[in-house]
């Protein structure tokens, strides 16, 4: 029995030299994902915080979960600045994350790697 020949990959994986010279799309996609994140860290800001709890206290009202929001106001307000700081941190780590220009030449194997 014959053995097929083993297709040729195409996308190099994550890892490997030249990468990102075969995947252009990868740094737009994670810019926007960025971006967004930030956009959406931006609402639950901790300067915005009272009217966060505020918000939160009226749409949890007549809830167990209104109420311990209510009785537990300080840890709230402690796991939406920690939210806020991670979501943050997160969408500027995205967004630096984005595909940087190639360098030339990037994508050739060296010559111990050349298929025989």
């Amino acid at each position: 029995m014959t053995r097929l020949a083993e297709p040729k990959r195409l996308v190099r994986a994550e890892g490997e030299p030249g990468a990102a010279a075969t995947n252009p799309d990868r740094g737009r996609g994670s810019r926007r994902r960025g971006v967004l994140t930030i956009v959406g860290a931006f609402v639950i800001c901790p300067c915005h915080l009272p009217v966060t709890l505020t918000v939160l206290g009226l749409a949890l009202g007549g809830t167990a979960a209104g109420v311990f929001l209510r009785s537990h106001l300080l840890l709230a307000g402690t796991v939406i600045t920690v939210t806020w700081a991670a979501l943050t941190w997160r969408g500027w780590w995205l967004m630096r994350r984005g595909g940087s220009c190639p360098v030339p030449g990037a994508d050739r194997r060296p010559w111990w790697r050349l298929p025989s």
